[in-house]
């Protein structure tokens, strides 16, 4: 499971590794679902979040039931949603998470920026990094890892 605030570089770190595990994002549909109309992912994101977690939870169910691993990239932000989502594994799967501490806001504000067509408005960012907590273990993970943010890239 990954954790981290929009920005921290949870699916950077995703596409610059090669697995063949399931990846359950919503933001991969939505994208997706943008892309095939022609429009940006603000412009879909109302029309298509509620198809985006059915469809995210039937790619984990299918996962599970074929028995593939599963990288979960969402925000993850909180206890309670990780508890959610790590009930819809079973017992017997490795549960490690991944935390992406929230770069600086320097940073932040240009990684944000860089992607076009996809804003999130400043109070909402304010409010995710303020509800942002990291993962502990009695929270049912077998690892947690600290991903180190990349390097400013220009």
């Amino acid at each position: 499971m990954l954790i981290g605030v929009p920005g921290s570089g949870k699916s950077t770190w995703i596409r610059s590794r090669n697995h063949d595990a399931v990846i359950a994002s919503t933001d991969d549909k939505i994208e997706a679902a943008a892309a095939a109309q022609g429009l940006t992912y603000d412009d879909v994101f109302e029309a298509e979040i509620k198809a985006a977690n059915a469809a995210l939870r039937e790619d984990v169910k299918q996962a599970v039931k074929d028995q593939r691993d599963i990288i979960w990239d969402q925000t993850n932000l909180t206890a309670k949603s990780r508890r959610g989502k790590l009930g819809q594994v079973p017992k017997h799967y490795e549960r490690i998470a991944l935390y992406f501490p929230t770069p600086d806001g320097e940073e932040l504000a240009r990684r944000l920026a860089s992607r076009v067509g996809k804003t999130i408005p400043v109070h909402v960012m304010a409010s995710m990094i303020a509800s942002l907590e990291p993962p502990v273990p009695s929270e049912g993970f077998d690892e947690i890892y600290q991903v180190p943010n990349a390097q400013k890239q220009d």
